[in-house]
């Protein structure tokens, strides 16, 4: 030891317990069991490493590697040959004039669920947010209403 310097050493304390290798083997666990709970994964990383940790630093260091659990967003599922069809659509309707666009009328339909189970979560990081795997088809609701109105150049119907 060094007296009267203000050299930086390496502080003393207690070290980690769980390694890099560790992060990433939760990291894996967290991707692989996306919907589990954290007391699923936790028990899951004890069975396969067994790692003795405690769960607030299981937790902590799910915070570090900004894995959280996250309400799945919906997704409107489009067909690829519908998908095709609304392009087309577009593309020769791409020119017309606001006079041409004033004889048509504008249709909507909107769906309301009425009675939702609950909302699936999954971990995933901020950067995961939108793939594909990670959202729930438009298909897997229970009870809904329908709404169905319209708008034209005079009014809505």
């Amino acid at each position: 030891y060094e007296f009267n310097s203000t050299a930086v050493r390496k502080s003393s304390g207690r070290r980690r317990k769980l390694t890099a290798r560790d992060e990433r083997r939760i990291l894996k666990l967290c991707k692989h069991y996306r919907r589990a709970t954290v007391h699923r994964i936790f028990a899951l990383f004890h069975e396969f490493y067994h790692k003795k940790v405690s769960f607030s630093t299981f937790v902590r260091v799910l915070k570090v590697l900004d894995i959280y659990r996250r309400v799945l967003k919906k997704q409107v599922i489009i067909r690829p040959y519908n998908l095709v069809k609304r392009q087309k659509w577009c593309r020769q309707r791409r020119r017309w004039s606001a006079n041409v666009w004033k004889s048509y009328i504008f249709t909507d339909e909107c769906q309301v669920v009425v009675n939702k189970k609950g909302s699936i979560k999954v971990w995933r990081t901020k950067d995961e947010k939108g793939k594909p795997h990670l959202v729930v088809p438009e298909n897997e609701k229970e009870y809904s209403v329908m709404i169905w109105g319209c708008i034209t150049k005079n009014g809505i119907g």
